[in-house]
């Protein structure tokens, strides 16, 4: 009987030594832990980023409030799409296409009926900040067939039909909810505010 606290307390002596020489291990293997979670931590950024990207063709529907309100259409094929940044924040270089249409104008505090057709054409530089929002800058041009005025033929009004054409600037900002989804906000010279979706 004697024996047997002997014993026990020579097993206990036996554990306490082998984690002692173990827990030397534990820092090693959460330094090792901290470094491959540094290396795959930019890897996996960058793959959540790419995530936000919409690759290929993409379209747009919006509606429109400005010197009007209506409905437009958008096209965007993408024609660098590797962009020109090196960095963090992923970029492509895109053609934009469509049309705008506003049935209603806004003319002396009050909507009137009316004819507006508007087909656009833009370069589109998307920056995708991270895998939920991008956002783009856009430059172009558009033809106005309308009876009534818009941007800066404001003040010409009626009196039948007219063809103008303008430039087009705009800035927007998508958030995206999906991998070929996105909910878009542009303001752009002459339309104005555009609500829309991307898909």
């Amino acid at each position: 009987m004697a024996r047997l606290p002997a014993a026990c307390a020579s097993s206990r002596r036996e554990r306490r030594k082998d984690t002692v020489h173990r827990s030397p291990r534990l820092p090693t293997l959460a330094a090792a832990l901290a470094a491959l979670a540094l290396l795959l931590g930019p890897t996996a950024a960058r793959a959540e980023g790419r995530a936000a990207r919409i690759s290929g063709t993409r379209v747009e529907a919006h509606g429109l409030i400005g010197w009007g309100i209506g409905a437009g259409l958008r096209f965007e094929v993408p024609i660098v799409p590797q962009g020109f940044l090196r960095g963090s924040v992923r970029d492509e270089l895109a053609l934009g296409f469509g049309g705008e249409f506003i049935p209603f104008f806004l003319h002396e505090g009050r909507v009137e009926l009316g004819v507006g057709l508007g087909p656009v054409g833009a370069l589109v530089w998307n920056l995708y900040l991270n895998a939920r929002w991008s956002l783009f800058p856009e430059l172009g041009a558009t033809l106005l067939f309308t009876d009534h005025g818009i941007g800066r033929f404001a003040d010409e009004h009626h009196g039948g039909l007219h063809l103008h054409a303008d430039g087009l600037l705009g800035f927007g900002l998508r958030y995206h909810s999906g991998r070929r989804s996105a909910f878009v906000v542009r303001f752009n010279y002459p339309y104005g505010l555009h609500l829309g979706v991307t898909f």
